[in-house]
């Protein structure tokens, strides 16, 4: 309760305790006595003189029912003030509800909203790893083709720089030339073989070491019988039984080697070697500053179609001339590396 109220509590209390004290000096007054009647009758009048009614005052009663209307007052206006503080209780929980209803409301169309956002986000998400799967894919398929790039472009360096080494290194070319005179009568046919090597290239050719030799038969490739013939020189050389010599750009030098075939019916036949199908020239020569091996070769076919007559003249140029069934060809001009 507040002061006020307590005041007027305080108030009442005393006025009801005046009131009280007041009924209780009445009826004393009414139980004393009466004395003589000159001296009784002197002493009541002296003592209803001197001694007025309290509690028939007017005063006390307007005051005691004063009271009681302020009590009353008081009551009704804490009445009022409760019922006005009920009735603001009541407004502000009628307003809170309808709040919350309101903001439940809100609340519930926000959670449809979160949840339509949510459904999108997860579509889009899902869009986003399909485009970045294939993004993906697409950059895989992009570094394999960088690496093919890459590779394409390393053997392009490796060709440029093929093609410039070509350039600027030596090449050397064999030549084999055939020259033959007249056919004896005992069918015997001297011949002479010259050989050419030249630097063909732009530099120079170093440890270069050439030789033609003739064959019986090869009995295997061409590449192969030239194999043996280079490892077999190479070996000359680096074992000191032949001195290499430097060739240059734009020089040749020449060898030649004599030689008489013997015919016999569809044979031909040398003094020293019996059946030459072919004679092979070979250079093996270096790049400077380079340890690899180079080699070159030029094949030169001897071979015979039919019968070849005794005591007839022809002449042998290496260019595929037949004389009574007697061929002299170039199968190949030159194998080299």
């Amino acid at each position: 309760m507040s002061f006020r109220t307590w005041l007027y509590v305080f108030a009442f209390g005393i006025a009801l305790a005046a009131s009280v004290a007041a009924q209780e000096v009445d009826p004393a007054l009414k139980q004393q006595p009466v004395t003589e009647s000159g001296q009784g009758d002197a002493t009541n009048d002296s003592n209803e003189a001197a001694q007025p009614n309290v509690a028939n005052s007017p005063e006390i009663l307007a005051a005691i029912k004063g009271i009681e209307a302020a009590i009353r007052d008081l009551i009704a206006e804490e009445d009022q003030i409760e019922t006005e503080r009920q009735r603001k209780n009541e407004s502000r929980d009628l307003n809170a509800q309808e709040a919350m209803a309101k903001w439940a409301r809100w609340m519930f169309w926000a959670t449809i909203g979160t949840a339509f956002v949510t459904l999108v986000g997860l579509i889009l998400i899902g869009f986003t790893l399909r485009y970045t799967r294939k993004a993906a894919e697409h950059t895989e398929g992009m570094l394999i083709e960088a690496k093919a790039t890459t590779l394409a472009a390393k053997e392009s360096v490796t060709v440029t720089r093929k093609i410039g080494m070509s350039q600027v290194r030596p090449w050397i070319k064999c030549t084999i030339e055939m020259n033959a005179g007249l056919m004896a009568n005992k069918g015997s046919l001297p011949f002479s073989l010259n050989v050419s090597v030249q630097n063909v290239g732009n530099g120079p050719a170093t440890d270069t070491l050439y030789d033609v030799f003739l064959f019986e038969s090869f009995g295997h490739s061409d590449e192969d019988a030239v194999a043996k013939l280079r490892d077999k020189m190479i070996s000359r050389v680096e074992t000191g039984h032949n001195r290499p010599s430097i060739i240059f750009p734009a020089e040749s030098v020449s060898i030649s080697r004599a030689e008489n075939l013997i015919i016999d019916g569809s044979s031909i036949k040398s003094d020293a070697m019996g059946v030459v199908p072919a004679a092979c020239a070979v250079a093996v020569y270096r790049i400077d500053g380079e340890k690899e091996w180079r080699c070159t070769a030029s094949i030169f076919d001897i071979f015979v179609r039919g019968d070849v007559g005794l005591g007839h003249a022809f002449p042998m140029d290496g260019k595929a001339i037949s004389a009574e069934g007697l061929n002299v060809v170039h199968r190949r001009n030159a194998i080299g590396t």
